[in-house]
């Protein structure tokens, strides 16, 4: 089995095909289960298309995740602290084995539409490579995405100095404060897919959003700041 491994690593022009392709094709899921899934969608052709995959995914962690979700939006602070008990904080390790499967799906099936050219041994490795990606997913939302929101227990976060954490904290507060129909940025920890959706916003701004009539006196306060137009900068 290494034996393939080895010589498959040797091609270097399909290894790299392949780990576009498969950095890719997880970006699309986490793009597509926080979009779709942890989000609602006026969109009925999405709604049909979601009702199976929802059940089925709400069935495997026994609790219905789009409510769960909105409660971590709920509790999450003007400042995107959230100091109270947060059950739509983590990912589920269940989610673990829906991504390996779907994603070999997808790269199975984009692979035969562009002819790339596998063996069955090397079918085996991409499945494989699949399984540690979605496991390595799964420990970096956990560490990165409560890290974001300074939960107790992970403020010290190691990575909370480098330029791709503060990055990835600024994109997803950007996330939380836009509003409604404003909402962008559903790239948690592999940012791509909302570029090339036109989901991604470089900045926060609710100026439609509190012309309109607000409720929540959280969203008040969001309106009366001057958080209309904060940057994205890498730094």
């Amino acid at each position: 089995y290494f034996y393939y491994i080895y010589i498959y690593m040797k091609n270097k022009n399909k290894l790299i095909i392949s780990f576009i392709m498969i950095y890719t094709i997880i970006s699309l899921l986490e793009w597509y289960i926080h979009r779709y899934l942890m989000h609602s969608s006026d969109n009925e052709i999405i709604n049909c298309l979601n009702y199976i995959f929802k059940k089925t995914y709400n069935k495997i962690h026994g609790f219905n995740q789009d409510e769960n979700h909105i409660q971590h939006h709920t509790v999450v602070r003007n400042n995107g602290n959230v100091d109270v008990l947060d059950d739509g904080m983590f990912f589920d390790i269940k989610n673990v084995p829906i991504l390996t499967i779907s994603g070999f799906i997808i790269y199975y099936s984009i692979s035969k539409l562009i002819k790339l050219k596998h063996s069955k041994n090397e079918y085996m490795i991409i499945s494989f490579i699949f399984l540690i990606m979605s496991t390595l997913y799964y420990k970096l939302w956990n560490i990165l995405h409560p890290s974001y929101h300074k939960y107790e227990g992970y403020e010290n976060n190691p990575y909370k100095n480098s330029k791709i954490y503060n990055y990835l904290e600024k994109y997803h507060m950007i996330h939380h404060l836009n509003k409604r129909k404003e909402k962008t940025n559903f790239n948690i920890i592999l940012p791509g897919i909302d570029f090339l959706f036109g989901t991604y916003k470089g900045c926060v701004d609710n100026t439609e959003y509190c012309k309109g009539s607000i409720q929540s006196e959280k969203d008040k306060k969001l309106c009366e700041s001057k958080e209309k137009k904060i940057p994205l900068t890498f730094n």
